[in-house]
């Protein structure tokens, strides 16, 4: 992921744009948020200064250490757009029941508030442990946590976070009936979800200043879309383990949790449904009885 990372923060240096755009899905997505770190750290004055603006589908990072520069937006990044599949779970059956997605830390510009930040150095505690230096830059810059409550904070601006039916896959273009890989299994209800973050992928990159050379592949609007989602809403309930979502198991197996806390502990997660605040009456969102409180940031129902 770092080196994937690095590579795109290379070529992105190369390009002398004016602004970057970055968009990615699981892994890529967290990789997009290093690549802003890099192109911070690394780059000279007029690279550290250039904008960046990250489209990220359902971050993933996976096992192992969830790095500072995962869980932090550096101050070069302009907006970043977060989309979160709300039907995934910690249900073992599930085959990607343990992606638990990151949730970065808005900057300084974002709350209106001192953007600067301090890149950590390495320590010998760091070196004694084999850590690479790029891997601690951020651990003493992280900020506000988005997913903390604190009802009296403003709202960040181009800081925004979706939530959206569907598992891992399907919001990146998977139309199972189960978010599964079996081709077999495709089912048109599921598309409306895949084919909604195509359009936003693309209304957000136009405005950031992309140019796209070919029209949009999708012809129905965003507000069909979202109807059609809500409406067919019963293979995305069986995603995420049934209609409803309390478990006489302990530790809510079918809500998902996210996080946006560094360090190695796999503790350090929220339950999603506890940080997005109550979904609208009007649009298909199973939680638990045991949902409560919410962030200071305000999520989106898509």
């Amino acid at each position: 992921m770092p080196a994937l990372a690095l590579h795109g923060a290379n070529i992105s240096a190369a390009s002398k744009a004016e602004t970057i755009n970055f968009i990615g899905h699981s892994r890529g997505a967290c990789e997009a948020i290093i690549a802003a770190w890099f192109l911070y750290a690394y780059g000279d004055e007029k690279v550290r200064n250039t904008p960046i603006n990250i489209f990220a589908i359902d971050p993933v990072p996976g096992f192992g250490a969830w790095y500072g520069l995962l869980t932090q937006l550096p101050p070069n990044v302009a907006n970043y757009v977060g989309v979160y599949a709300w039907d995934m779970s910690n249900n073992i059956n599930s085959i990607d029941h343990a992606f638990q997605a990151v949730v970065p830390r808005p900057n300084g510009r974002m709350r209106g508030e001192d953007n600067e930040i301090h890149i950590h150095d390495q320590s010998w505690f760091n070196w004694l442990k084999r850590e690479p230096s790029w891997s601690v830059m951020a651990n003493e810059a992280q900020q506000k946590d988005p997913l903390a409550s604190d009802d009296n904070y403003p709202q960040p601006q181009g800081y925004e976070l979706y939530a959206c039916r569907g598992r891992h896959g399907t919001v990146a273009g998977n139309t199972t009936a189960d978010g599964g890989y079996d081709a077999k299994n495709l089912n048109s209800n599921v598309a409306a979800v895949p084919e909604l973050i195509y359009k936003m992928a693309r209304g957000y990159l136009t405005q950031w200043g992309s140019q796209f050379s070919t029209p949009c592949a999708v012809e129905t609007d965003v507000l069909a879309l979202r109807q059609h989602i809500h409406m067919f809403h019963r293979e995305f309930d069986l995603m995420g383990g049934g209609e409803t979502r309390t478990s006489k198991l302990t530790g809510r197996p079918y809500v998902r949790r996210i996080s946006s806390i560094h360090g190695y502990r796999p503790s350090n997660t929220y339950y999603m449904e506890d940080v997005v605040g109550n979904p609208p009456y009007k649009l298909s969102y199973p939680v638990t009885t045991e949902r409560q409180g919410k962030g200071w940031v305000n999520w989106k129902f898509l």
